[in-house]
């Protein structure tokens, strides 16, 4: 079989300097932001809907861990969190808040940086129309 190759953007990330735990992503995957409004209505449904019931945590752990590879469009979670659940308070937030927040600081220099290196070849293209 042949093989079509080509730079998709991937990257392996260590999460917290730990050479077990590495995930891959793509960093300059602009769709994030679509899927995380999409998704972020059913979290808070769920919440609201079971808000006092014991199991609440076991599911809002099971559907924030399918939230959080669906946003970042990779099976994320379990390298990321392991059996601790996700809503576990870290710093004043929730780890998959931490997560998330790490994850949105490391994308920008790396969006910045493929725009960059994008610019002068759209540029020649955009000096040709504006003739």
């Amino acid at each position: 079989m042949q093989s079509l190759h080509f730079d998709d953007g991937l990257k392996r990330l260590v999460i917290n300097g730990d050479e077990n735990r590495v995930i891959v992503v793509n960093p300059t995957d602009v769709g994030i932001v679509a899927r995380y409004k999409e998704k972020l209505p059913e979290i808070e449904k769920l919440s609201a809907e079971n808000g006092n019931s014991e199991e609440i945590p076991d599911i809002l752990d099971k559907k924030v861990r399918e939230f959080v590879d669906y946003i970042i469009g990779s099976p994320v979670s379990e390298t990321v969190f392991g059996k601790t659940n996700c809503l576990s308070m870290a710093g004043g937030q929730t780890i998959f808040e931490n997560f998330l927040t790490a994850y949105m600081e490391y994308m920008k220099p790396e969006i910045k940086a493929e725009y960059e290196r994008s610019k002068s070849r759209v540029e020649k293209y955009t000096k040709q129309l504006a003739k």
